[in-house]
């Protein structure tokens, strides 16, 4: 039986550590910076400093294969409730973030306009910037920005409210 040298078998260890290792990193990275996944709204920061939690905001939001699926519940100033709902498909390159709004209702005692049904078919595009970890995306739609980083995510408002979300693991 021929025997193996040690220095071959350290060799193979070392190699077999390095190579998982940067499987591991490359793996870890690409889960990073990836915007996929199901997001759950944890609190909003109203413009005045204020801080609102569940129950008195609640959101989801799962981003999967191109496609994503968006329910929010909130109280508004007045203390009723106000709701958006959206279904898009989306694609997402280093520069642009595309997106087709499939079917969206909105409901906003405050805004005067009621219960509203959008299934328009549209499709608008924004723009997307990269830094790092970090994936800015201009929301084409309703004037938001999305900042990801990691497992969290922050929507910045045109009202000028911050949402804040986290990845569920």
């Amino acid at each position: 039986m021929k025997r193996i040298h040690p220095r071959f078998v350290s060799w193979l260890a070392t190699s077999t550590v390095a190579i998982t290792g940067a499987l591991l990193v490359t793996a870890a990275t690409a889960q990073s910076t990836s915007i996929e996944g199901t997001w759950t709204l944890m609190s909003r920061r109203l413009p005045d400093g204020t801080t609102v939690k569940p129950p008195d905001v609640q959101g989801i939001m799962s981003l999967a294969d191109g496609h994503r699926n968006m329910n929010m519940l909130w109280r508004t100033p007045e203390g009723n409730w106000a709701s958006w709902s959206a279904m898009t498909t989306y694609r997402l390159s280093d520069t642009q973030y595309t997106e087709t709004l499939l079917f969206g209702i909105s409901n906003d005692p405050g805004s005067g306009k009621g219960l509203r049904y959008f299934v328009s078919g549209t499709t608008r595009s924004g723009a997307v910037t990269r830094e790092g970890q970090k994936i800015e995306i201009k929301q084409p739609f309703d004037g938001v920005r999305w900042l990801f980083e990691g497992d969290t995510e922050t929507t910045t408002n045109p009202s000028g409210s911050l949402d804040d979300w986290e990845r569920v693991k």
